[in-house]
């Protein structure tokens, strides 16, 4: 998935979309999901020069999150649709179902349109190329991480491997 976006504001699209997406099944799921796909990203891109300003990267991640409360997770919603919650006195109904909060066509309609604004608007704060600096992620980081799945494919004993075939990290010899 890191490998897709060919342009700068491609990538910071997809990434804060990917997050938008996965905060509607669960506001954990796209706080994580987003963080890893725009490290997965960004290290991709560095690879293939394709010079990404890692700050916006995260930035998309984030900004995808701010839909989390309109899906499955929304403890709003989720709260006023539970038998005894402490607002039961003052909602003419007693509770108030998801079928009308989290599954409303209004609210459906909003999540994705703000998750289509939002993938805009990030895609649009791309640095502009000659005129702003660009901080991508750190070597540092890129090392860590090839590092890092090296050493996993060791102690796993090539498990990785034998699921999703042949990686860089394997195909790369590491020095220790």
């Amino acid at each position: 998935m890191g490998r897709l976006p060919g342009r700068p504001a491609v990538a910071y699209g997809m990434v804060a979309f990917i997050a938008g997406v996965a905060s509607l099944i669960s506001w954990a799921f796209g706080l994580v999901i987003g963080a890893l796909v725009a490290r997965q990203v960004a290290i991709q891109a560095r690879e293939r020069g394709l010079r990404l300003h890692y700050p916006l990267l995260v930035a998309s991640a984030y900004a995808g999150y701010a839909i989390w409360h309109m899906g499955y997770s929304s403890s709003a919603a989720l709260f006023v649709a539970t038998p005894g919650n402490a607002l039961e006195k003052e909602l003419d109904g007693g509770v108030i179902p998801v079928t009308e909060t989290i599954f409303a066509s209004w609210n459906i309609w909003t999540a994705l349109i703000s998750l289509l604004v939002i993938t805009g608007l990030m895609a649009a704060m791309k640095p502009k190329e000659g005129r702003d600096e660009v901080v991508e992620i750190s070597e540092r980081a890129v090392a860590d991480y090839h590092d890092s799945v090296a050493r996993l494919e060791r102690e796993l004993g090539g498990a990785r491997r034998r699921f999703f075939g042949r990686t860089r990290a394997a195909a790369t010899p590491q020095s220790s």
